[in-house]
């Protein structure tokens, strides 16, 4: 286990998941997706909440933050499936009895410098903010952002942010 106070990101989905850790500086001390086997939905959720939790314990979180799922009524039927995610990972909070927030995806945009970045920008702006050597993949990016908004929210009324089980 690593010593240290963690602040995360994630990007909850079911074919891979988004994650990031960041210290109390904001640099980033791990990141990337997770990619569950090829098996049915809940078996793929099962296997990325088990990742998840492992790496908790090697990283103990203080307080996460979890993007919500973008609904609309043509994603309706995979977005119930991402749904079952993103509830997998506030479970997983309260297992770890870590605060967490919920962030909606265009607060995580404008986090990044524009609500209507494209992926590649996400992309591309997590690069340069967090110097990193490499682009991230567009789940990781998502969490990069989204850890951010872990470690400012301390302060409450922030547009877009639910706090919860504080």
């Amino acid at each position: 286990m690593s010593a240290g106070m963690y602040y995360w990101g994630i990007d909850p989905s079911t074919t891979k998941a988004g994650f990031a850790v960041l210290d109390s500086e904001g640099k980033v001390v791990k990141s990337g997706a997770i990619h569950p086997p090829n098996q049915p939905t809940m078996g793929r959720i099962i296997s990325i909440r088990e990742s998840m939790d492992l790496l908790m314990y090697e990283y103990p979180p203080i307080r996460v933050a979890i993007e919500e799922p973008f609904l609309t009524a043509s994603t309706m039927r995979s977005g119930l499936a991402v749904a079952a995610a993103f509830t997998t990972m506030m479970l997983l909070c309260v297992k770890h009895m870590v605060p967490y927030v919920t962030v909606k995806p265009t607060t995580v945009k404008a986090r990044a410098g524009n609500g209507g970045f494209s992926k590649t920008q996400m992309q591309e702006s997590a690069r340069l903010y967090f110097e990193l050597g490499k682009i991230p993949g567009p789940d990781e990016a998502d969490a990069l952002w989204v850890a951010t908004i872990a470690l400012s929210s301390e302060r409450t009324g922030e547009k877009g942010v639910t706090n919860w089980l504080e």
